[in-house]
């Protein structure tokens, strides 16, 4: 009987063992809601601190705005929705110089938005799963305020893939930034009879006037 009782306790301890690996390894493997927020308050902490270096030059500063931007968004995918129908019909040379024009932009456009408020602060007040079936997806909510004005309500949109968490939409105060430039850029490609020139134009000088 001594000797059942042990045999049952050792399968039990086993079976406990299994057990906890099977539960422990997908909550572990699996991408949270929690890591998209850290990813987004660390993305918006450092663009902050080199908007407020007024030692830093504007060159280096566009430099590292670029690479941040590089790293936190995922702008080929951005920049492919935001063309829709007009990407395929792109050449690859014109696909190269939209992306490459495009990263340039919205490195600029996130920076303006924080320049527009002093000692400003974004605080994340929450973040939850939006997951597809196909991809793995999160909200990000968060606010941006300085001391003296109205927080701004932005919220963030982030995919993750094999690069980690990277966003695909910022929204603020209910307007989508993806949505937004893609029917401000059909507008220009469509006046200009499908040619996707005149936009890239237009981006140019866009970001010499931001600049």
């Amino acid at each position: 009987m001594q000797r059942q009782r042990h045999t049952r306790r050792t399968l039990l301890r086993a079976f406990a063992a299994v057990g906890a690996g099977l539960v422990g390894w997908p909550l572990t493997a699996r991408a949270a809601p929690e890591d998209a927020a850290r990813v987004v308050s660390e993305l918006a902490g450092q663009t902050i601190t080199l908007i407020s270096d007024s030692e830093m030059s504007r060159t280096e500063r566009a430099e590292r705005l670029q690479i941040l931007i590089g790293r936190g968004f995922d702008t080929e995918s951005i920049g492919r929705f935001v063309l829709g129908r007009h990407w395929q019909a792109a050449d690859e040379t014109q696909r190269a110089k939209f992306i490459e024009l495009f990263r340039s932009y919205t490195a600029l456009s996130y920076a303006r938005r924080f320049e527009a408020y002093s000692g400003q602060r974004l605080a994340v007040t929450g973040s939850r799963d939006i997951s597809t079936k196909d991809s793995t997806r999160a909200l990000v909510h968060t606010q941006l305020s300085d001391k003296d004005g109205a927080p701004v309500k932005v919220d963030w949109r982030l995919r993750h893939g094999d690069d980690g968490w990277r966003i695909y939409d910022v929204i603020v105060e209910n307007v989508s930034m993806v949505l937004t430039q893609k029917s401000e850029f059909a507008a220009v490609i469509e006046r200009s009879g499908g040619n996707l020139q005149p936009l890239l134009d237009q981006l140019r000088e866009r970001m010499k006037k931001m600049a």
